[in-house]
């Protein structure tokens, strides 16, 4: 068990987990200048809370991630 700093600074108890990649697959979006943006969140921890959710029962998790952005042109047809 380990203690996170919770959103209003307060200290949680948590318990890390580890994790395996299934899949890390893009969201891609064309931008209104004709670029193509490519986005993916990679996970780099997890934390299960200890305490549960008092509307689900389910416990909460709290993430640490990073964005991985790339902008590229449109591939034109043909070329």
């Amino acid at each position: 068990m380990v203690q996170i700093r919770g959103p209003q600074g307060q200290m949680i108890n948590a318990e890390q987990l580890d994790f395996q990649i299934m899949n890390e697959g893009f969201s891609v979006y064309k931008l209104s200048d004709g670029k193509i943006m490519k986005l993916r969140v990679v996970l780099a921890e997890v934390y299960r809370l200890e305490a549960k959710d008092e509307v689900t029962g389910k416990p909460g998790y709290f993430i640490k991630s990073m964005p991985v952005i790339s902008v590229e042109d449109a591939k034109k047809k043909g070329a």
